[in-house]
């Protein structure tokens, strides 16, 4: 209920704001080759892929043959199918916040939990949780963590944490959980955890949220020192007016020492040791602008492209603006490479100086089907261009990137 009350506001939102306007350019990236795919155009056929998904020089895709439906990796240098996994347990199957590390790959879909073997396709694990897993799943090299219900009277989630080379997880932590009471409302989810060390020490960013009484909500977020098995500190609130439905659906970031969190309309900074708020931004007028994409930092800069319809860098430690472009809003995360963001938005890929906000090409599809919601970029060894990858429904397309 609360998924579909949080999308039906989105998309409201979406068609409010959004003002179909996309900067255009007669530049356009190299197109190195092309791959016809099986179409999936029904809905309920597709393996729905938003992140990049690499390992060594191939890129994994969804595949649907014979009436089943699985994943594939293409060799982008033989340009052919290394291998075929067809381990898809339910009808929904969704690759957006999982776990990369090396040749694994965490997967975590309402109660199955997937890992695969990125090299060869093989499974390493398949298992029923029993209880609801939060759909993401974060890591440090061969450790990843994933939240779990703890029982559908409390809607309490626990966090987990694993090993990719197996099945089995161990409770690590709860939320310091302030309501105590069972409730009709949101339950009490965990959202997508980010990890670091610091002086030798693993910590996370926990990122949760409990329904109040009136059935909005209070966004919080603590840091578990794992090492030493304690809280650095709890509770503390992402926004403060919660008036309204308000999720960190994209959960947090770490950089340089900086927690990072997109909440409602707030984006907002704080000291990893301290949690004491930095900077904050709640200017965007959308009240839900980075809901489905939400933000990546890259050097010195925090990129957004919001659904309000526009494009930011803003100086991670000041929360200013460095440059602004109109966008149509977001269709895809946003990918960096070379000082080149790439992402799609109103339907075509558009290339980006991350230092100017300089559109350097603009790409829209070559087939009668529009892009997929994924841009995937993959370097190149021995001083060669990466690659630019992108997907319609018909075809796969290789680009070379700019430099």
């Amino acid at each position: 209920m609360d998924r579909l009350f949080f999308l039906f506001i989105i998309v409201v939102g979406v068609f409010s704001c959004h003002n179909n306007e996309t900067p255009t350019i007669d530049n356009s990236l190299k197109l190195l080759w092309s791959l016809p795919l099986k179409e999936q155009s029904d809905i309920n056929k597709v393996v729905n892929i938003k992140d990049e998904l690499i390992y060594n020089n191939g890129v994994v895709i969804g595949n649907f043959e014979n009436g089943t439906r699985g994943l594939s990796m293409i060799d982008l240098d033989s340009k052919t199918i290394r291998w075929t996994w067809n381990g898809i347990k339910k009808a929904s199957f969704d690759i957006e916040k999982q776990y990369q590390y090396d040749k694994y790959l965490i997967i975590n879909q309402s109660n199955n939990s997937y890992g695969i073997n990125l090299e060869n396709g093989q499974t390493i694990f398949s298992i029923d949780r029993n209880n609801y897993i939060y759909d993401w799943t974060s890591g440090i090299e061969e450790t990843f963590f994933t939240a779990i219900q703890k029982d559908e009277v409390s809607k309490e989630y626990d966090l987990y944490m694993g090993n990719v080379n197996s099945a089995k997880v161990n409770k690590i932590a709860t939320p310091n959980f302030r309501l105590k009471y069972p409730t009709k409302h949101w339950g009490r989810p965990i959202d997508k955890i980010a990890v670091t060390i610091y002086k030798n020490d693993t910590l996370l960013v926990v990122p949760y949220i409990e329904p109040k009484l009136n059935g909005y909500t209070i966004p919080q977020f603590g840091t578990y020192n794992l090492t030493r098995k304690e809280w650095l500190y709890d509770n503390i609130e992402v926004v403060f007016d919660t008036t309204f439905y308000k999720t960190m659906p994209n959960g947090a970031k770490i950089f340089n020492d900086k927690v990072y969190i997109g909440c409602g309309n707030d984006l907002v900074c704080f000291d990893l040791i301290t949690g004491k708020e930095i900077w904050r931004r709640n200017d965007f007028l959308h009240a839900f602008p980075f809901a489905f994409f939400g933000f990546e930092v890259y050097g010195d800069k925090l990129f957004t492209n919001t659904e309000e319809g526009k494009f930011y860098a803003i100086d991670i430690n000041t929360g200013q603006n460095v440059w602004t472009i109109k966008s149509s809003g977001p269709n895809s995360f946003i990918r960096h490479h070379d000082g080149v963001l790439y992402f799609i938005t109103g339907g075509a890929i558009l290339a980006v100086n991350a230092e100017t906000g300089g559109i350097l090409a603009t790409l829209y599809s070559p087939d009668d089907s529009s892009w997929q919601s994924r841009v995937v970029v993959v370097p190149q060894a021995n001083g060669e261009k990466a690659k630019i990858v992108a997907f319609t429904h018909k075809n796969m397309y290789v680009y070379e990137a700019i430099r």
